[in-house]
Order: C-alpha cells, then sequence, then structure tokens
C-alpha cells in the first residue's frame, strides 16, 4: 500500500507542475487565474481532527492550543502529523507531533528554500530554531553524509497551556543504517558507519560538541544491538533545554529486550520489566524500546506496542489497558472512535482551499483525503514509579484514486499504513 501510494503521489505532483504557479509576490498558489493561499497544518487540523476527535481525548482548549502552534506552520512542512495523549488520566490534553520528511520536501522547508513556504521569520530569533535550519540545510546538501542517512525529522510541541509566542519543539531524526558493527571493536567507540550521528546530526541540534560520556554510551547501545536490531529514531528534548538523547529501538525480541538492557547495566533485577512485556506481548504485532541516554542508560524507559490492525484486536487491546487502571474508560472508547477518514467531498466547506482546488484542477483524477488511526500506544517504565500509557493519534493526507477510497476505507477500520520515509 505504501508503495502504491508513493507512486502515487509522484504521478500527481508530476501532473501538477504545468498548472500550479507560485505568486511571489504574495506566496499564493495560482491555479488558472485564482490565487490560493497556501495551507498551514491548522487549516489540516480543522478538516481532519476538529469535527471527529472526542472531547475525552482532546479538550476544545487544548485543540485551540494546538492550532494556535499548527497555524504558525505551512502545510507543506508535512503530509503526517499527529498527538500524543495521557491515557490514565482524565485531563483531556495533548501534545503535537508533525513528520518533516526528506521525499516530500519537509527539509527545504525547514531550510527556507522555499519562501513561499517558509516558516514564520520570528522563529529564527530563537536559538533551537536556529539550530533546526542549520541541520536542515546540511541535511539538504547532497554531499553531506546526512542527505541519505536522515530520512525524517519529527518536531514535538508539549503544549500544557497557551503555547510561547515562538513554539519551541523537540526533535526526532529518523535515520538510517544505525546499528551494529560486524564485528564489533571496542564498545565505547562508534562505529564508522555510524559516526555521523555524533560527530555531525547530534552537535548541530545541540548546538556544540557532545559530551565524551553521551557519545560513548550512544556507542555502546549501538555496539550492543543484537542482530538484526536498529536504532530507528534518536530524539533530543530541546524544548526542555536537556542534552538527554533518546535512541529508539527497533527488532528486538521481548527476550532480547531484557538482555539488551542487562548488558547496558540497567536494573532488571526487580522482574517487573519482564512482567509487563509478558502483559504486552501476546496484544501487540511489535514492541519498540525507547531509552534516554546521558552518561549511563537512565531508569525511565519506553515500550512502544503497536496493536494487531484488526478492530476487535485493538478493542481488545484498549480493554486490557482499563482493566490494569493504564487508561481511563472514556479514553479507550474514544481512541476506538479516532479511526476513520476525512473526504474532501463530505467537508468542502472546512477542506484546505489549495488541496481542493488542486483536486478540482486534477478533473476527479484523485481525491484528497486525510486518514487516522491509532499508531501505538507506550507504555512508561521507571522502578519505583506507576506506569503511564501514552497514545499517538496519526492522520496522514493522501492523495487517492476514486478506485483505492474503498480499499482505505477498510484499512480505516484497523489501522492505516505507515507512510514511507
Amino acid at each position: 500500500m505504501s508503495t502504491l501510494l508513493s507512486s502515487l503521489h509522484s504521478r500527481v505532483q508530476s501532473e501538477i507542475r504545468p498548472i500550479a504557479v507560485i505568486d511571489q509576490g504574495s506566496g499564493a498558489t495560482l491555479f488558472g487565474s485564482i490565487p490560493i493561499s497556501p495551507s498551514t497544518i491548522a487549516n489540516y487540523i480543522d478538516a481532519a481532527v476538529a469535527p471527529s476527535v472526542s472531547g475525552h481525548l482532546i479538550s476544545p482548549e487544548a485543540l485551540l492550543n494546538i492550532r494556535r502552534i499548527a497555524a504558525l506552520l505551512p502545510g507543506a512542512l508535512t503530509d503526517f502529523f499527529g498527538f500524543e495523549c495521557q491515557l490514565g488520566v482524565s485531563e483531556p490534553s495533548a501534545d503535537f507531533l508533525a513528520c518533516c520528511r526528506a521525499n516530500q520536501g519537509g527539509r527545504e522547508v525547514l531550510n527556507g528554500q522555499i519562501p513561499e513556504r517558509d516558516l514564520p521569520a520570528f522563529f529564527q530569533n530563537h536559538p533551537v530554531w536556529r539550530r533546526i535550519r542549520s541541520f536542515s540545510t546540511e541535511w539538504s546538501n547532497p554531499q553531506s553524509p546526512l542527505f541519505d542517512r536522515v530520512h525524517n525529522m519529527w518536531i514535538e510541541f508539549d503544549v500544557e497551556a497557551v503555547p510561547l509566542s515562538i513554539p519551541v519543539p523537540s526533535v526526532f531524526i529518523g535515520a538510517e543504517n544505525l546499528h551494529s558493527a560486524e564485528p564489533a571493536g571496542d564498545n565505547s567507540l562508534m562505529p564508522d558507519h555510524c559516526a555521523w550521528l555524533t560527530d555531525l546530526a547530534l552537535p548541530l541540534l545541540l548546538g556544540g560538541e557532545l559530551d565524551p560520556e553521551l557519545r560513548g554510551q550512544i556507542a555502546r547501545c549501538l555496539n550492543l544491538l543484537p542482530p538484526g536490531a536498529c536504532i530507528f529514531q534518536v530524539g533530543v528534548m530541546l524544548a526542555r533545554a536537556s542534552r538527554i538523547t533518546r535512541l529508539c529501538v527497533r527488532g528486538v525480541s521481548r527476550t532480547q529486550i531484557i538482555e539488551y538492557l542487562r548488558a547496558l547495566d540497567y536494573d532488571i533485577s526487580s522482574g517487573q520489566l519482564q512482567e509487563l512485556l509478558d502483559l504486552l506481548g501476546p496484544l501487540v504485532e511489535r514492541i519498540d524500546l525507547d531509552m534516554d541516554v546521558a552518561d549511563r542508560v537512565l531508569p525511565k524507559i519506553g515500550l512502544e506496542g503497536y496493536p494487531v490492525a484488526d478492530a476487535s484486536a485493538i478493542h481488545q487491546f484498549l480493554s486490557h489497558l482499563v482493566s490494569c487502571g493504564l487508561s481511563t474508560p472514556a479514553k479507550a472508547e474514544a481512541l476506538e472512535f479516532w479511526r476513520g477518514m476525512a473526504h474532501e467531498r463530505l467537508t468542502p466547506e472546512i477542506w484546505p482551499r489549495d488541496l481542493l482546488a488542486l483536486s478540482g484542477f486534477l478533473g476527479g483524477r484523485v481525491h484528497s483525503v486525510f486518514a487516522r488511526w491509532l499508531h501505538h500506544v507506550k507504555i512508561v517504565y521507571q522502578p519505583g514509579f506507576p506506569l503511564q500509557a501514552k497514545a499517538y493519534l496519526a492522520v496522514h493526507h493522501l492523495w487517492l484514486a476514486p478506485e483505492q477510497i474503498k480499499d482505505l476505507l477498510k484499512l480505516a477500520q484497523s489501522r492505516a499504513s505507515e507512510p514511507e520515509g
């Protein structure tokens, strides 16, 4: 499905070029002689999220605060975004995150190569946004090691109250080739094929060279990975002014997670982590491991559980979270109703104007739709503290031919396919 969508996207983009012209004065897109202002992510939220999300998950006030941030972000930045919701508390708040993908032009928006789709100029008054721009400029350079190795950047905003005048994100980069060396040498030394991460990528984002202890711990986490496992996301908590680095590991079994953490000197003696893995394992397709790293692997870790793509299985999974006290019943029920699709022809009055105009010029050959699904649930484990569960809600904009709509509707009843990159 993802390959099909990528092929369709490329075909649509090639057909758009002769008819979509940018007015360099206003930044508007001209379809024929009609100027259409570029969408923001807030326009996407208005069409895909606001009419459908339960107030038990995201309150109207929380959604308004998210929208204030999203209104500052051009729609060209992403076609894939979402929300993080705490499940075990009654408060319906959420954080907001968006994926900027290399193969969709997200890095060019971040570095200002597309002036009419640029971020607000005042963002550059903040050091974090200046570092993001510097990283994105390097990322866009075909001669840079980042160019082929980083396929996306997630920007994540903590939204607790009315956003600051300049919202500051934490950043996660989706990386290629972050796996152990074969054979591994000194575990405290970065493998040559991964040195770009600690020598270039993280210094750009953190604004300086890494502490030797942090670099050494990242190297250990890489060198001790089980065969077939990889670090698929690397995060830096820039919004919290922290140099702690988050490593997200994929391709590890339940048994390997325990063995891997033991090799990293993480304390698993209580047996609670094993019990949690045994509890989650039968209910999900896979479990990914999130670790925070400084001079050691820190006590708080995350277990990302990806539910089986079936409505009844998702219901069983969420019901189990409720029975364990990890989710309120209202939020579990709201998550089941989150799955679905928004279609341009059902709500044209709230659809982003540029997407609607483009669809019209393409003569109905493809339609603009937003798919919604439960991406995964993360269980946060920290010895001596109660478990926490967080749901990650996904939204993906797609251009689909009419005959593909039925397939997507079926998929939306379980979980939509993840976009590549």
